[in-house]
């Protein structure tokens, strides 16, 4: 780039050549990552807010309507840690030139170091040897020396060495890089989108401006030096779960979460805000956000012990995902090594994220409001995201879907496996064909089968049987909220709200929800489904079963109780239900799920 202005189209080459330097890296920086945790999704992050926001970026000359898209992009899209600082940096960016339709040398020289400033005041508690250090590295070079360079390339190549000089000296700064012997992964990302601004640069100098959009993308080498291998102890988590919320307009309480967690990073341009942070309860923290009069539209969270568990001590060679709607205890989910996608419940306003922000009890007084809380299935994006890393850590992945008769999330995931590169690893998608405890039972089955060992498809031939002998039968209140929900026809519901008739809800052999009986009060309801199990249980044996409840922990319980005696044993767990199936069972549900096995003789 042989010129001392850079317009719209030469800024949105440059960071296309800056993300496709990190897309061959992506593996690497996840096996080095072990700053703030050691979680191995670096990679993974920095990639997705990069790659995102370079498809939502409006590409023109006009550099102010590039930087500024580009911004609001990266904010909505940022994902870790690292993603997160990387958005502030870009922030800083658009707030330093956004109103510029083309930026000089000197301006630029000027204003970078807003950039590297904004970073750092978006971080609560900066640290040196992060992704930090380099941008002020990267950022102080070029401020104190733009006025000896006529050109953006020359400039750019020798602040470049820079920042190589600065990643190498981040085991300085922090102890754990030189325990394991690494440099800082975001750092390194960072570096690697440095070096595809200098690829492009010089790729500048060889061709007009009129040829940029038709010049094809810059190929890049993997890099597997300096890779992590670790078979000693773990390091601790202090804070459990990595904790992202898309805010809408500028978030000005951080120290309305300062006592939450760690590792916070918080964002924004005054329309969008992110805000990223290392908790322990991101229910509560969801709670302190909306109680400030917030709006959150986007949320994001994730697992980090269950991460490192895995990829430190892997139970299985086979990864079990499945949904929220499946309803198992998390001590168990955190036992077996499973791993589970949030489905989205938009109420009040809000978009919660299914068992990890908002939970049955948090969900009853929304569902009095008129406009009545509503669910939406996992976008693809994050779904990809959660399978790419599993098949870092796993030989094979088996998908258990809720019914997709009841949700779109079995499309959602079949979208998701289309876009991924499988390699040899093999990903097999079930549709449960069931929900809530039911489809808990069939997860349990498949996470016990991945740990004892059997192939991958003899876990997925023995669950596509296991499912046509797996029944739910449901306890409901009232027909009103499956009403509300649309979960069962208005003329129908209706006529059963007057009668004040109490309804058994259950699914059929293709996984739609269908009323099995009804009575006039709870008492004859539980009478009923009693009755049911003790001649299912005469006619064939039932081998599991597990006892789900809308927060109803008392009738749950005298459900143990009652079946404890009929079937001879105790149920497999007690649980509460999600609460996007409470939206369609309401509150006080309670519900039985049974495995049958072989027919009895006589």
């Amino acid at each position: 780039m042989d010129e001392q202005r850079m317009n719209g189209y030469q800024f949105f080459k440059m960071f296309s050549a800056g993300v496709s330097a990190v897309v061959s890296r992506k593996e690497h920086l996840n096996a080095i990552n072990v700053f703030p945790v050691m979680d191995g999704d670096t990679g993974t992050n920095l990639l997705m807010t990069l790659t995102s926001t370079m498809d939502e970026t409006i590409i023109s000359n006009d550099f102010s309507i590039v930087i500024n898209s580009m911004s609001n992009a990266a904010i909505t899209s940022a994902r870790g840690n690292s993603g997160v600082i990387f958005a502030s940096f870009l922030s800083g960016i658009s707030k330093a030139f956004g109103h510029l339709k083309e930026v000089t040398i000197e301006e630029f020289g000027v204003g970078i170091v807003k950039a590297s400033e904004e970073a750092y005041h978006s971080v609560s508690k900066p640290v040196e040897g992060t992704m930090l250090t380099v941008i002020r590295v990267w950022a102080e070079f070029i401020n104190n020396e733009y006025m000896n360079y006529y050109t953006f390339n020359e400039l750019f190549n020798n602040a470049y060495e820079k920042a190589i000089l600065a990643l190498e000296e981040t085991p300085m700064h922090l102890d754990v890089l030189q325990k394991y012997q690494v440099v800082d992964s975001g750092a390194k990302g960072f570096v690697y989108f440095l070096e595809g601004i200098k690829a492009c640069s010089d790729d500048f100098s060889k061709i007009g401006n009129h040829l940029l959009i038709e010049a094809g993308p810059l190929v890049f080498k993997e890099d597997d030096s300096n890779e992590l291998h670790i078979d000693h102890e773990l390091e601790a988590i202090t804070n459990r779960y990595c904790c992202e919320f898309t805010i809408s307009g500028a978030f000005t309480h951080k120290d309305l979460i300062e006592g939450m967690g760690d590792a916070i990073v918080v964002t924004g341009n005054g329309r969008v805000s992110k805000v990223h942070i290392h908790a322990n309860n991101p229910l509560k923290l969801m709670n302190l956000i909306v109680n400030a009069h917030y709006k959150v539209t986007k949320a994001k969270v994730d697992d980090m012990a269950l991460q490192v568990n895995v990829k430190q001590h892997s139970m299985a060679k086979i990864g079990i995902l499945t949904d929220s709607i499946c309803d198992l205890p998390q001590s168990v989910l955190e036992a077996l090594q499973i791993h589970m996608i949030s489905l989205n419940v938009h109420a009040n306003g809000q978009t919660y994220l299914d068992k990890q922000t908002i939970n049955t009890a948090g969900l009853a007084p929304l569902l009095e409001k008129q406009a009545y809380p509503k669910s939406s299935q996992t976008d693809v994006q994050q779904i990809k995201l959660k399978l790419d890393w599993m098949l870092m850590h796993y030989e094979s992945v088996i998908i258990l879907s809720v019914s997709s008769k009841l949700s779109g999330m079995y499309d959602n995931y079949h979208r998701a496996m289309e876009t991924i590169d499988h390699k040899s690893k093999k990903i097999s998608l079930i549709d449960s064909k069931l929900n809530s405890g039911a489809q808990g039972l069939l997860v349990l089955k498949a996470a016990e089968l991945a740990n004892e060992g059997y192939s991958h498809d003899e876990i997925v031939l023995k669950l596509k049987a296991f499912i046509g002998q797996i029944r739910i039968y449901v306890s409901l209140d009232t027909f009103k909220y499956a009403v509300k929900s649309g979960r069962v026809p208005n003329t129908i519901g209706k006529l059963g709200m007057i009668l004040n008739v109490k309804p058994i809800m259950t699914l059929n052999e293709i996984g739609e929800g269908t009323a099995f009986g009804m009575a006039f009060s709870r008492k004859q309801i539980n009478k009923k489904i009693m009755k049911l199990i003790k001649k299912i249980s005469k006619e064939e044996e039932i081998t599991d079963y597990a006892i789900v409840h809308a927060s109803n922990i008392s009738e749950a319980n005298q459900y143990s109780e009652v079946f404890s005696d009929v079937l001879g044993f105790p149920p497999k767990f007690i649980t509460e239900i999600s609460a996007i199936t409470t939206i369609h069972a309401g509150k006080g549900a309670v519900a039985i799920a049974i495995l049958k096995g072989h027919t009895k003789n006589g």
